[in-house]
């Protein structure tokens, strides 16, 4: 015969993970294996997998090779992204994003390669974050829930910011002077610096 009993690892019974086991097993002439049923608690809580220890003690006409084994509760609640909408934004960020997928919780976080976005609401199945600035080029997302993250590689593009129509500089040319020279008279005579003389005005009709 050998006692067992299982042991807090990183699942444990405070937080209802699993339940906590111990007895005796026996082991007939020739036998080497026997089971140990430890119930595990169902939840929809993201997390990791988790384990527990089962050790071994008090043999009986019996030898323990090794005293102690892991069990592992594997979650089956995962974090995914599906769709990430719009799919590109400018290099400087504040772009409104939803994210889709499956697993989000309050408390996620999202990022945009490896730089960090703002998330502004959370629902189970959507994220919406506004995106941080990023270099141009195409870069994953990944959201992370209570340690537990999924990525959608090259999700999101960056590209430089287009102008906006409508908003462009134009520059006015300066108002162009045009310089007119007065015409300057001439007498058909020889100069004598004096004004010529105006001929004598017409008799009036009679």
């Amino acid at each position: 015969m050998v006692a067992y009993a299982t042991a807090d690892g990183t699942a444990t019974t405070a937080d209802s993970d699993y339940q906590r086991a111990s007895g005796t097993l026996t082991f007939a002439p020739g036998v080497t294996t026997q089971t140990i049923t430890v119930p595990v608690n169902g939840d929809t809580k993201i997390e990791a997998d988790e384990t527990f220890a089962v050790a071994l003690s008090g043999p009986t006409n019996a030898i323990i090779a090794r005293g102690t084994g892991t069990g592992t509760i594997v979650i089956d609640d995962r974090v995914t992204v599906t769709a990430v909408n719009p799919s590109g934004g400018p290099v400087g960020g504040g772009a409104t994003v939803t994210i889709t997928g499956t697993g989000f919780a309050a408390g996620a976080s999202v990022t945009f390669g490896t730089m960090g976005a703002t998330v502004t609401n959370v629902t189970p199945t959507t994220i919406t974050v506004t995106t941080p600035a990023h270099g141009v080029g195409v870069v994953d997302v990944t959201v992370t829930v209570n340690g537990v993250g999924a990525t959608k590689a090259g999700a999101y593009t960056y590209f430089v910011d287009a102008p906006v129509p409508g908003s462009l500089v134009t520059a006015t040319p300066a108002p162009s002077i045009a310089t007119v020279a007065a015409p300057t008279s001439r007498a058909s005579g020889p100069s004598s610096g004096v004004p010529p003389a105006l001929p004598p005005p017409l008799p009036p009709s009679r």
